[in-house]
């Protein structure tokens, strides 16, 4: 908060001194920021058809907003010409211009990981090639690229969805809409990202258990059990990873081996073991198999009988088969 003097100098300034003369009129600060901006674009939208998994895609024109218009700069946001500010997508945006990848350096000439691979990729737009020549500002949910005329050297600035530079994030982005896929190529797609992932990063425990929860979503438990074994090796004992890991077993017909991660959970975490099996229904759909065929071939296993007793005695009331 300004202290007295700082409020009070102003008017005792002019008491004393007179009012200053009005400062000369400054030219605003679209004259700076537009130097060096490539216009023959326009403000239309950028048509892509070239990123994997999507038939057609739009980036979205954006013009830069100067710090002291904003309360602050965005993550990351910069300008070629170095001033502080924003990137914000221009609402004046109409029409569209269609992005022809280049077959040498294009888009789908290599695998966009993360933000980054993307630049140095050229098209076409309008007859004139352009080169994407940086990153000026990374959102939450989108990357904005430096687009730079190769005829003009002049540049133009457009923001594309982080879901097709980024494969974390579109992994993301597809696991919270699985309530809404149903098509096979909907689950290619997130079979396929999880996979990248795992390549990207074969150290990360994490990599190797997503990979595993979507092989579990197609059934397939044998792929299912190889990822959540890994992951239990890079990451220690997770009492989910061992139960989900026993229900792949489980679900690959390995019912001693099922049990076996189960009772290995329990001895981890006893509660965590029983909010999992109460919350995730699957996890007990598919142990309740193995620990009956368990007990049945072996009655006399005391520790799996507790264990039905505590999981699974209101998944099956008639008790193991």
């Amino acid at each position: 908060m300004p202290s007295w003097h700082h409020l009070l100098w102003p008017r005792l300034k002019t008491a004393f001194f007179g009012r200053p003369a009005a400062p000369a009129p400054t030219p605003p600060p679209a004259i700076a920021i537009d130097v060096g901006l490539d216009r023959s674009l326009g403000k239309r939208h950028l048509v892509i058809k070239c990123f994997s998994g999507w038939e057609e895609s739009l980036a979205d024109p954006v013009r830069f907003v100067p710090a002291h218009l904003v309360r602050m700069s965005g993550p990351g946001a910069r300008h070629p010409d170095g001033q502080r500010g924003v990137w914000v997508v221009d609402t004046n945006a109409a029409g569209s211009a269609e992005w022809i990848d280049d077959l040498e350096s294009g888009f789908a000439t290599r695998q966009l990981d993360v933000p980054r691979d993307a630049v140095g990729v050229t098209g076409t737009v309008g007859g004139n090639r352009y080169r994407i020549d940086d990153i000026l500002q990374m959102g939450r949910d989108s990357v904005v690229y430096q687009f730079t005329n190769l005829n003009t050297c002049q540049y133009v600035a457009y923001s594309v969805d982080l879901e097709h530079v980024d494969m974390k994030y579109a992994f993301r982005r597809c696991y919270e809409r699985l309530p809404d896929l149903h098509g096979p190529d909907d689950l290619d797609r997130i079979v396929s990202l999880a996979r990248r992932i795992r390549e990207a990063s074969p150290e990360s425990s994490e990599a190797h258990f997503n990979c595993g929860m979507v092989f579990m979503m197609q059934n397939e438990f044998a792929a299912a059990h190889q990822s959540f074994q890994m992951a239990l090796e890079l990451g220690g004992r997770d009492v989910l990873c061992l139960l989900f890991d026993g229900a792949a077993l489980s679900g690959a017909g390995k019912h001693a081996s099922a049990v076996e991660r189960l009772l290995e959970a329990e001895s981890t975490g006893s509660e965590a073991t029983g909010h999992a099996m109460k919350w995730l229904i699957r996890l007990p759909d598919l142990l309740a198999v193995s620990v009956n065929k368990v007990i049945a071939a072996d009655p006399q296993r005391a520790d799996v009988g507790q264990i039905w007793l505590k999981y699974f005695c209101r998944v099956d009331a008639t008790g193991p088969a």
